[in-house]
């Protein structure tokens, strides 16, 4: 088999949405004060149709919020849905055994591209509240396809 490359421009990033977005407070938490730092978790799911060259990725993201003191301030729940145009989908997609699935550098540049897009919208979104600095680290998107932490 040859080596498959990622050709950027045939990947076209076309609507983001957020199917959930919910932030907890616990209830003895000064409503004023911010989070020290987060325990954060993270989760995908990847569908695509292959006629119409369409991927669908389902970012899911958990973050709770905690004191200096490692008392939890709050948790946070993100699931946003990421949809993609693959021109050439079919390059990356291979059959095994009663399956198809799709090849590992495609799906990991896809939870890439979402997963940096997260980050600046979870930024702008917790922007005065509890998670006020919640800024998703730089990871490794493979370990999220292969070691989901959710």
């Amino acid at each position: 088999m040859a080596a498959v490359k990622i050709i950027p421009e045939k990947i076209h990033l076309q609507d983001i949405k957020t199917i959930n977005a919910k932030l907890e407070r616990s209830p003895d938490t000064n409503i004023v004060a911010g989070a020290d730092d987060f325990d954060l978790r993270f989760a995908h799911d990847l569908s695509w149709d292959d006629t119409n060259n369409r991927v669908a990725l389902t970012l899911l993201i958990e973050a709770d919020a905690r004191s200096t003191n490692n008392g939890l301030m709050g948790k946070s729940f993100f699931e946003l849905l990421f949809l993609f145009h693959i021109d050439n989908l079919q390059d990356y997609l291979t059959m095994d055994k009663d399956s198809v699935k799709m090849n590992i550098l495609l799906a990991a540049t896809l939870v890439g591209l979402s997963f940096s897009t997260a980050r600046g919208m979870l930024l702008t979104f917790t922007r005065n509240t509890l998670f006020e600095g919640l800024i998703l680290p730089v990871v490794n998107p493979v370990k999220i396809i292969k070691e989901p932490s959710i």
